[in-house]
């Protein structure tokens, strides 16, 4: 073996990244798989971690997962704890063509509580999905009981009535624009303006339009400027609303809870959120309470195939 290769084997142990070279058979899927090639084959035909490049390492777990003799080891991961054999499990696509077709966004839940068993088994599913530069980046806050969302209410009723009152001040409209973005703002200004003006949001009717009396609010959040923060909280509530539905439950991914829980205090200490946390997203969990005989579809009209 050279030097180079004993020198970047010694850099790799004192960071906790090993391959054990008795074990390993050097196929070299590892070195092809690893996303920011921190593994390479040494001019001895040794399978290495690259001294120069291993501080590029996220714990994607990816070289681990094509390993047949478990060789490598990441740093806080093992093959006990972080890797299950797919013993050749595939889901097929009619499986995902019917999840897919049956699934809704979920508007009437039922008041029936939702056994924590499934909520856990939501997050397991969570864990399985991808992330973009933090493998644990994202806070998840679930708050399953139905009374403090109930309390929250108010709160997010009364910030809606405020965005209202807002948009009718013109120095108040333009400092949204120029806080929210574009995006954000014509959001407010063609989708959700309507529906605050005529009280669609009020509680004082004893309506629910904002959490559509959900039981559970699976809460996606972490400090302002986390890496990929806002990608992977979309990304774990798309998971969460697939896997609920998976489970019987119904799902509905909605964005009124968390631009509430960012403008109000009070709310964030009621539901246990950090007060220097952005909420990302929200997904409201339960039982639905009117079942779909029909799936819908959306056609996709703006799809470019160059």
């Amino acid at each position: 073996m050279y030097i180079v290769d004993i020198l970047f084997l010694v850099r790799s142990v004192l960071m906790n990244n090993q391959i054990n070279t008795i074990t390993c058979q050097n196929c070299n899927t590892c070195v092809l798989v690893c996303p920011n090639k921190i593994i390479k084959k040494s001019d001895a035909g040794v399978t290495v971690f690259a001294g120069e490049r291993i501080h590029l390492c996220i714990s994607c777990g990816q070289c681990m997962a094509v390993c047949k003799t478990k060789s490598i080891y990441i740093e806080g991961m093992s093959y006990e704890k972080d890797m299950i054999s797919t013993n050749g499990r595939n889901v097929d696509f009619e499986s995902f063509y019917n999840l897919a077709l049956s699934r809704r966004s979920i508007r009437n839940f039922k008041q029936k509580p939702v056994p924590v068993e499934l909520l856990h088994k939501i997050i397991e599913i969570i864990s399985f999905a991808p992330f973009g530069a933090i493998p644990d980046a994202v806070d998840i806050t679930i708050i399953s009981d139905r009374k403090t969302i109930g309390e929250g209410l108010p709160l997010m009723s009364g910030f809606y009535r405020k965005l209202g009152n807002w948009f009718k001040n013109p120095f108040m409209r333009m400092m949204i624009r120029v806080k929210s973005g574009a995006e954000q703002f014509n959001t407010i200004k063609y989708h959700l303006l309507d529906r605050i003006n005529i009280g669609h949001y009020d509680t004082d009717s004893g309506q629910d339009n904002i959490t559509r009396n959900a039981p559970v609010i699976m809460l996606f959040h972490g400090k302002p400027g986390t890496e990929m923060l806002t990608t992977d909280s979309i990304i774990y509530s798309t998971y969460t609303a697939l896997a609920a539905h998976s489970l019987g439950l119904g799902a509905t991914i909605k964005s009124l809870v968390p631009a509430a829980c960012n403008k109000s205090a009070e709310l964030k200490r009621l539901f246990g959120i950090p007060q220097e946390h952005k909420v990302i997203e929200s997904v409201l969990i339960g039982y639905q309470k009117i079942q779909y005989i029909h799936g819908i579809k959306h056609q996709k009209n703006k799809v470019h195939w160059n």
